[in-house]
């Protein structure tokens, strides 16, 4: 007898795997995108308060 295939999981638990890993991958990059713009926002104060004094 050929066996019949379940049509409900064909991918055998890999969808919940995907969006396991779907979901760890955009927190990181929101953490990372989050960090690249403080570290942003503080190389371009401290820049410009070097600027400033220069100035003066």
């Amino acid at each position: 007898m050929i066996p019949t295939y379940n049509i409900d999981n064909l991918t055998g638990n890999l969808d919940t795997m995907f969006q396991n890993v779907m979901k760890l991958g955009f927190i990181i990059s929101l953490v990372l995108i989050t960090i690249w713009i403080i570290v942003s926002l503080l190389i371009w104060l401290f820049r410009s308060q070097k600027e400033i004094r220069k100035s003066n």
